[in-house]
């Protein structure tokens, strides 16, 4: 399975927009106050997962669109989940800005590539200060690469870097 985040909550960043700008235009939300005022809402997604949210997130990419009620059965049906349960986790993943829930059709907004990517990024970051090479550096002490390892890898960086590749 792809790395996912520990269980703990991740707290959403919300920012709210006056003007023109949509920074986040795949997450734009309408908020509406007791007073009646209403304003754009932009959310930065969130791709840190618990294992509840990729379970659901996994069963949304191999089946999306798909309806509500459908994903409920589904849900039940492959982890035993009870209703609540189902839409608390998609509920999370809404939040988070990475699926939504439109006339009882639910749809993932981020490929699994997309959301593993970013996982990726956010943990070197985070972890070793966005250095790949201590990245690679950590990996290795415990380890050997292969001889097809290291050739991927070397490919990737021609590609990849700085003069190479065709970007």
């Amino acid at each position: 399975m792809w790395g996912l985040a520990n269980d703990k909550p991740i707290s959403r960043s919300l920012v709210a927009h006056y003007d023109n700008t949509v920074p986040f235009a795949k997450n734009k939300q309408k908020t509406r106050y007791t007073s009646g005022l209403s304003y754009e809402v932009y959310m930065e997604p969130v791709f840190r997962l618990t294992n509840a949210e990729a379970k659901l997130a996994e069963l949304l990419w191999n089946n999306t669109p798909i309806a509500s009620m459908e994903m409920i059965k589904l849900a039940e049906r492959e982890f035993g989940w009870k209703k609540s349960t189902t839409f608390t986790n998609l509920k999370f993943l809404i939040g988070k800005g990475l699926a939504k829930n439109e006339k009882s059709s639910v749809t993932m907004l981020y490929t699994r590539e997309e959301i593993i990517a970013k996982q990726s990024c956010r943990y070197v970051d985070d972890t070793f200060g966005g250095s790949l090479p201590m990245f690679i550096a950590s990996y290795t002490s415990s380890r050997k690469l292969s001889a097809e390892q290291v050739a991927q890898l070397k490919s990737l960086l021609d590609e990849h870097g700085e003069g190479g590749g065709s970007g």
